[in-house]
């Protein structure tokens, strides 16, 4: 038996959940992973600041989603999504 048709909430949290993974790996591909904020210029006015999102943060984001879609796949009939290997000797 087929899936059900996902809801929009349920396609709405897949995109979320997709996109914060994909803003995880830019965040740790970027190279700025370990910068917080850093301030460039002497006060004459023309001074610049940078911060940058704590890693942390993108992880809550992610955590959040999978519950998310859990709950909601959970909700609307979806069977769980596990990973299995099975290994004959």
């Amino acid at each position: 038996m087929a899936d059900p048709i996902p809801s929009v909430d349920l396609v709405f949290a897949r995109d979320a959940l997709a996109a914060a993974r994909a803003a995880y790996l830019s965040y740790q591909q970027g190279g700025n992973a370990v910068v917080q904020e850093y301030r460039i210029g002497g006060g004459g006015g023309a001074d610049r600041s940078m911060k940058y999102r704590d890693g942390a943060d993108f992880l809550k984001q992610i955590t959040h989603w999978q519950k998310e879609v859990r709950t909601l796949e959970a909700a609307e009939g979806f069977k769980p999504r596990t990973a299995q290997i099975k290994v004959r000797f």
